[in-house]
């Protein structure tokens, strides 16, 4: 599975002065884990994290800028142990140290279609390393973060946006999943810690 939330289409809801301002204060924010700077995008499944993630890096390539995309769905652990413990455990014994190091590093990233655990995935250092996903903007992470941004969507798109990608049989799941991502954030206090806060309904 490739991801948990499926990417809105941004260009249609984020306008172009906000992505400008975006690009802005990437440019000027500072080295922060390592040799990277860090730029988090978080917020609930189906708001368009993906999306924006992708839209950043390819700017930043037109730039010149390298970069890199961690994506949280890679890091849960399946379903049932998605946003918990587990998920912690592998930020601060395998990102954060991975990052810290400014060499190549490697990360776990866990196979859906096996449902268990994949092959390491390899990463170069970059300028720039983007973490996006449900649980990117967690407090075990903002230390080492330089800029974080929360997309916002109703709970009804979302869902449905998800579901228009990955199809209905995941509803019960995306259901739960819903459920254990407002308290995830509730708990982490995300949106409220954002540099950022976009809205990814139309």
């Amino acid at each position: 599975m490739r991801g948990i939330s499926v990417a809105a289409n941004l260009s249609q809801v984020i306008s172009p002065s906000e992505f400008s301002e975006i690009m802005a204060a990437i440019s000027q924010a500072p080295v922060s884990c390592g040799r990277s700077t860090v730029i988090a995008i978080d917020g609930p499944a189906g708001s368009g994290k993906t999306s924006l993630a992708s839209r950043i890096s390819e700017q930043l390539t037109a730039i010149g800028k390298s970069s890199a995309t961690i994506h949280m769905d890679d890091l849960y652990h399946g379903w049932i142990d998605a946003l918990g413990a587990t998920l912690t455990q592998k930020i601060e014994q395998w990102v954060i140290p991975g990052l810290a190091s400014g060499q190549v590093y490697q990360l776990p990233r866990f196979d859906w279609n096996e449902a268990k655990e994949g092959a390491l995935r390899t990463y170069l250092p970059s300028e720039i390393v983007i973490i996006e996903g449900v649980a990117a903007g967690q407090r075990s992470l903002r230390h080492c973060t330089a800029l974080l941004i929360w997309i916002e969507v109703p709970d009804e798109l979302g869902l449905e946006r998800v579901l228009s990608r990955d199809g209905s049989e995941i509803s019960e799941r995306m259901e739960q999943f819903q459920i254990d991502q407002a308290a995830h954030f509730l708990q982490e206090g995300t949106a409220q810690a954002a540099e950022f806060r976009l809205n990814g309904a139309p």
